[in-house]
């Protein structure tokens, strides 16, 4: 699988800020069609980076904090939320990936 940017642009991050590929890139971008607008309208589509049809944002944040909770050696992620959080969901599923 494909390195970070991050890493490819700055190759001592790699090291020190450790990376987890949980979803598929690149996010497709697609342009909306049939909107009565003078310019074109184009969506960044986020569900398919995360399997199961959630991702986005919330899986690429994990993408970076799961590998240092691991490395410091914690077998637990406590995290907050509001009722039916997706963030809580995005950590729950993705918190005990191997």
């Amino acid at each position: 699988m494909s390195r970070p940017l991050l890493h490819s642009r700055y190759t001592p991050l790699a090291d020190s800020l450790p990376h987890l590929r949980l979803g598929r890139a690149p996010t497709p971008v697609r342009e909306l069609t049939g909107l009565t607008s003078v310019v074109p309208v184009w969506c960044k589509d986020e569900s398919g980076y995360g399997s199961g049809g959630w991702g986005g944002n919330k899986i690429r944040k994990l993408e970076w904090i799961l590998p240092d909770v691991r490395r410091q050696g914690a077998r637990t992620l406590l995290t907050v939320g509001g009722l039916g959080t997706n963030w809580g969901l995005a950590a729950a599923r993705c918190g005990p990936h191997r």
